[in-house]
């Protein structure tokens, strides 16, 4: 019996966790979603009053704030949106200063730059490219015939397959510190202006030196001939620096595209409200008052809104209906497991 009331219990805390919104801000949701199904109402705190985010697909629809004038109101103008998406933000982790680590992943992957090339200067003391250029495939003949043992190499399988070997080993080479000096200048450009495209140049530079070393690295003169032993091209290092920008990127992005979300955000609040008042007869629009649920769309919400830039995925959207659908759920399998549980008992005692 104490198990069962455990169970049932267990089964009713989602419910108290996830308290389904007032019906004041069910009214409201209504309005915001025009008749979507699939949506998450998110609670945060805003000045000192319960406050919602409402999401569908993925995108938010609307804000809704609370005073103890209006009670609950679906907020339409930008700069109190910005201001409550800022909040809601912070209230999920996110942090505006995360991009302060990228000085730091800059600093360490200079420290990798030079990593390679002590075991390519040992390669090109193999293959004669050292003294002589090897820039295409008569040169790099020429600079392995002068060696005692490239030769040799050169002789054996398909004719001319082992110098283009060398070929592509230069080519990779010059490609991987071009890669170094494209991140450096990225850095730089974002250190001079920490905009949104300038992180996500700098990322993308990250991006392209790690191909560009794990390319080279992958030289068949290290396994396939086994020519060379095979340098350090801090595989490891590059990797694990790539995830930690891009982790710092994701803590910031809301805020990098803050604006232009709040934008967004207004402009399809006013179009709801716009919508929402067409919607009502004649009547009803000659003898109403302001509702106190909806504040005034501003002047700017009728601005022209620029394409989104693409953000990383959204950390907390989480759904309340859901979550009070799977409590409903396990509730009821409690007490269809506690009935059963007692009809078997009783019917062993006749």
């Amino acid at each position: 019996m104490k198990s069962i009331l455990i169970l049932a219990l267990l089964a009713l805390l989602p419910l108290a966790c996830f308290a389904a919104p007032p019906p004041q801000v069910v009214s409201l949701l209504r309005v915001v979603l025009q008749n979507k199904s699939a949506f998450a109402a998110d609670a945060f705190t805003y000045n000192n009053f319960t406050a919602y985010v409402i999401f569908s697909g993925g995108e938010i629809y609307g804000v809704i704030l609370h005073d103890s004038k209006q009670g609950y109101y679906i907020e339409a103008g930008r700069a109190e949106i910005e201001n409550a998406l800022r909040a809601y933000y912070l209230s999920r982790s996110y942090s505006p200063d995360a991009l302060s680590q990228l000085p730091d992943i800059h600093a360490r992957i200079l420290a990798t730059k030079s990593s390679h090339e002590p075991g390519e200067a040992k390669c090109r003391q193999q293959t004669g490219t050292d003294v002589l250029p090897c820039n295409s495939f008569e040169t790099c003949k020429t600079a392995c015939l002068g060696t005692p043992f490239c030769p040799s190499f050169a002789a054996g399988g398909t004719p001319g397959e082992f110098i283009y070997v060398l070929l592509d080993f230069e080519n990779n080479s010059i490609l991987l510190d071009d890669a170094y000096l494209a991140e450096n200048a990225a850095y730089l450009s974002f250190a001079g202006n920490s905009s949104e495209q300038n992180a996500l140049a700098y990322l993308s530079a990250l991006s392209s030196l790690n191909r560009a070393a794990t390319h080279a690295s992958l030289s068949p003169l290290y396994d396939g001939y086994s020519y060379c032993y095979p340098p350090d091209y801090s595989l490891s290092q590059l990797t694990s620096l790539q995830s930690a920008a891009q982790r710092a990127y994701q803590n910031a992005s809301k805020f990098l595209f803050l604006a232009r979300t709040s934008e967004r955000v207004a402009n399809r609040t006013f179009i709801v409200l716009s919508n929402s008042a067409a919607a009502e007869t004649p009547a009803e629009n000659a003898s109403a008052q302001p509702s106190e649920n909806f504040s005034a769309p501003p002047p700017s919400a009728l601005a022209p809104v620029a394409p989104a830039a693409p953000t990383a995925p959204s950390k907390q959207d989480s759904s309340q209906g859901m979550a009070i659908l799977v409590g409903a759920a396990l509730a009821v399998a409690a007490i269809g497991g506690a009935a059963y549980y007692f009809s078997r008992k009783g019917k062993k005692r006749l």
